[in-house]
């Protein structure tokens, strides 16, 4: 009996470790996919800004003193979603 009841336990041990290896992989694969979506964001939003800086004639940063209030205005919205900031 004593036996049986150890093989037991091994078997239910192996059944959790791939449990636990399947919820890691899970876990991964949508960290993985949270970061590729974060990332196509920020090519978005850096091409969106690119354009609205190019539409407006400016050659420099977003946040360059010379750039229009409106379009800091608008920018920073976008870097605290996008960037946290």
């Amino acid at each position: 009996l004593y036996e049986e009841d150890i093989a037991e336990i091994k078997m239910m041990n192996n059944e959790q470790t791939e449990l636990l290896k399947k919820a890691l992989e899970a876990v991964i694969h949508l960290y993985e996919e949270d970061s590729k979506r974060e990332s196509e964001l920020i090519k978005s939003v850096s091409v969106a800004l690119r354009f609205i800086r190019s539409s407006r004639g400016l050659g420099h940063s977003p946040t360059s003193k010379n750039a229009p209030g409106i379009y800091r205005c608008t920018a920073c919205p976008i870097c605290e979603i996008v960037f946290g900031e």
